[in-house]
């Protein structure tokens, strides 16, 4: 009979080797962001899924420097009026340098003193920042669903 610890340990092995080539798999992933269409659709997404959650701060990474303080003022105007409920992203166009993009998305939503729920299309511009190899939006559009 084997012990109790070898049991265990044989028990364990499969799992990390699970483990283990789902980290190999996922290290293209650690390269960072590709100048193409489907990076561009991974950062568009992980940007509007971080408004819609109304994490800022993680949504704040993907803004261009130059940017970063008109985006924390939209916030501010959104932050406790508006409430995301979903959105989709309808189009995706990478310029023919590569470097630039434009993505659509339909936005649903509402005022947090008026729960009808609204839909909006918003276009978002990005470009894809070779020194730091990530794609970051220059214009989100975000400021679209502010009521005036």
């Amino acid at each position: 009979m084997w012990p109790t610890h070898w049991k265990l340990r044989m028990l364990w092995f499969p799992l990390l080797l699970c483990l283990l080539a789902g980290l190999l798999c996922s290290c293209s992933l650690w390269g960072g962001q590709k100048s193409n269409e489907e990076g561009l659709l991974a950062a568009a997404d992980l940007f509007n899924t971080d408004v819609r959650w109304e994490d800022y701060k993680a949504a704040a990474a993907c803004i261009a420097p130059s940017d970063k303080a008109k985006f924390w003022n939209q916030v501010d105007r959104l932050q406790g009026r508006v409430r995301i409920m979903d959105y989709q992203v309808v189009d995706v166009e990478l310029r023919d340098d590569g470097e630039s993009g434009t993505v659509t998305l339909r936005y649903r939503f509402f005022y947090k003193n008026n729960p009808q729920i609204q839909t909006i299309t918003l276009r978002q511009q990005w470009i894809f920042s070779g020194k730091d190899r990530a794609w970051q939006v220059v214009e989100n559009d975000l400021q679209r669903m502010m009521a005036d």
